[in-house]
C-alpha cells in the first residue's frame, strides 16, 4: 500500500541564520514554497545583518496604544522610539 506523501512547509525564518529570532515574527512563519518569488537571498541577508549589526538577542512585541479622540481632535503622540539595548515594558 502506498501512503501519501505529507507536505511539510519550509518557514522563511528558517533560512536565516537566527530561526530562533525569527520564527516568531510574521515574516519567519511564511512559507518559503509559496513564496520563493519574494522572497530573495537578499533579504535573508538583510535579516541576517540585521540581528549581527543591532546586536539582536531576541525579538520583543512592541504595543503603542493610541487613545481614541473624538472626531477633528489632534491626536497626542505617544509612541516611544526603541532603539538598540532598549526595551519596552
Amino acid at each position: 500500500a502506498m501512503t501519501a506523501a505529507r507536505y511539510t512547509p519550509r518557514p522563511v525564518a528558517d533560512l536565516t541564520a537566527h530561526p530562533d529570532i525569527f520564527g516568531p515574527t510574521y515574516w519567519g512563519g511564511f512559507d518559503m514554497d509559496g513564496n520563493a518569488d519574494v522572497i530573495t537571498g537578499e533579504i535573508i541577508e538583510n535579516r541576517d545583518r540585521l540581528v549581527a549589526d543591532y546586536h539582536v538577542e531576541k525579538l520583543a512585541g512592541i504595543r503603542v496604544d493610541v487613545p481614541s479622540t473624538p472626531a477633528g481632535q489632534p491626536r497626542a503622540a505617544s509612541a516611544r522610539s526603541v532603539g538598540p539595548g532598549c526595551s519596552t515594558p
